[in-house]
């Protein structure tokens, strides 16, 4: 599978680990990535996880129960269409990498997750990167030798002491930031009026964190004078350090530390993290807050769906009353996805579906109008081989999420990669993806799938053709071309 590292900057409301399990893929700035992907950070082992291959950037990963250096697996996340987050769910429920699939968050499960892939690349393994999940994000505290400053940024400086049963959500005033450390970048004194901040959480062994590593920087770039973007993690010195000095793409040769263009901080005893991530309820990692032009939270989400927001809270066009709204209602999806997710667990080791398939389709009953629901019954219809009925879930869903091209890319995707070819719908398939690089014109992400759905089709001609143009929008993308390679070679066989 052609599956790039970055997920689509549309953001959807969950990222359950169904995604994962499906394997899923999203529209990305950068070659075909799978869906926003989340890690938790409330975890407090400190065993390093097992390396995996790195999920997508609006994937999430459970970041509370997880190691620093492990992100949950198999999980199986959800999404939803624009302006919502992702939601960790299950973590036995994927093949999916860690650069594509969002993680579950082990706090949620009562299970682990496996590490991601060491290496600090954005491709998506071939075979396995259409997930879109979260990843859970241990908190590993640093050393004493490695908290050089003890800082608390914010107009409540002073405070010291967290309030770890305080609650977070749009139209909040934001919370002081409490930062040990200033990796990269100027050291951020407080919110200031009038000015946009973008406070995002992350680990360096989260693959989805990864991933939007770059839309980050370029929308740091693109708004150099109005947003500040604030990278915060829970790990040690020496632990970012060490991944800011990796090369991030052996093609280009650049270390993370050049190709990210915002500032980096260490989180002070947790403390931000109690703030934002846990005060306001989110689990999974990256998660990106931002904070307007007042200083209050104008919205909470997956940093590769936060482009529009941001564009409307800049031109003071943002309607937080309707934002809110909105984030009350995908919580509220996103614990019954939590629900599924866990029920999905058990099908997985006892083989028996019919649990998760009725809960999912009360679920869709009772919600009819919620694509999160629909595209949970889809991935799971997919994780219980139910294929006989899965076009026609797939054609419904389109309906209605025909104007997000990142769920349309994901949903094309893994009707092409993970359905067996006797149940394949290659014209279903072929209007959605076309569908959603009518949306995202230009984007590799999108071009790689419909290059894969004429290659599935047989058309070797037009998958070359349009294999070609996200390479050319991606250049750096190594997984894409090499799918063109392999496009083109086998054009050549008799």
């Amino acid at each position: 599978m052609s599956q790039l590292t970055f997920v689509t900057r549309v953001v959807l409301i969950f990222v359950p680990a169904f995604w994962l399990l499906a394997g899923c893929k999203p529209v990305a700035d950068t070659p075909n990535a799978p869906l926003p992907i989340q890690t938790s950070d409330d975890s407090t082992a400190d065993e390093a996880p097992p390396a995996e291959d790195e999920p997508s950037a609006d994937d999430t990963v459970p970041e509370d129960t997880v190691p620093e250096d492990t992100v949950p697996e198999d999980t199986v996340p959800t999404d939803l269409p624009p302006d919502t987050e992702s939601i960790p769910t299950d973590p036995a429920e994927t093949e999916a990498t860690d650069a594509d699939a969002s993680q579950v968050d082990p706090a949620d499960t009562d299970q682990g997750s496996p590490a991601p892939d060491e290496s600090t690349g954005t491709e998506v393994a071939p075979a396995q990167a259409d997930a879109t999940e979260s990843i859970a994000e241990n908190d590993v505290p640093a050393s004493a030798d490695d908290v050089v400053q003890d800082q608390v940024v914010g107009d409540a400086a002073d405070e010291v002491e967290v309030d770890d049963t305080s609650t977070l959500t749009i139209g909040h005033p934001a919370p002081p930031l409490r930062i040990s450390q200033w990796i990269k970048g100027d050291e951020v004194g407080g919110f200031n009026d009038g000015h946009v901040y973008v406070v995002e959480f992350w680990a360096t062994w989260c693959g989805p964190c990864r991933t939007s590593m770059p839309h980050i920087s370029q929308l740091q770039v693109d708004h150099p004078e109005t947003v500040t973007f604030i990278g915060i993690t829970r790990e040690d010195e020496a632990t970012v350090r060490e991944f800011m000095s990796k090369v991030q793409n052996e093609e280009s040769g650049k270390t993370w530390d050049e190709v990210i263009q915002y500032t980096i901080a260490l989180d002070l005893d947790n403390g931000t993290n109690t703030a934002y991530m846990k005060a306001a309820e989110q689990s999974g990692i990256p998660t990106a807050f931002i904070v307007g032009k007042d200083g209050i939270v104008e919205w909470i989400g997956h940093p590769m769906s936060i482009d529009q927001p941001i564009a409307q809270v800049l031109s003071d066009q943002w309607d937080r009353e309707v934002a809110l709204a909105k984030l009350e209602a995908d919580q509220a999806v996103q614990r019954a996805q939590r629900e599924v997710s866990l029920a999905a667990r058990r099908a997985r080791e006892t083989g028996d579906w019919t649990e998760v398939l009725q809960m999912v389709e009360k679920l869709v009953l009772k919600n009819p109008e919620s694509p999160g629901m629909k595209i949970t019954q889809f991935n799971v219809m997919i994780a219980a081989e139910q294929f006989e009925d899965l076009n026609r879930v797939a054609d419904e869903l389109s309906t209605q999420i025909w104007d997000d091209a990142n769920y349309l890319n994901r949903v094309a995707w893994q009707m092409m990669t993970r359905v067996p070819t006797q149940h394949q719908n290659h014209q279903l398939a072929l209007k959605i993806a076309l569908r959603s690089i009518e949306l995202a014109e230009g984007n590799p992400s999108v071009m790689d799938t419909v290059a894969r759905v004429y290659y599935e089709m047989g058309d070797r001609d037009n998958a070359i053709q349009w294999q070609k143009q996200a390479v050319e929008a991606a250049p750096d993308e190594k997984v894409l071309s090499d799918t063109l390679k392999k496009y083109e070679a086998e054009s050549q066989e008799p």
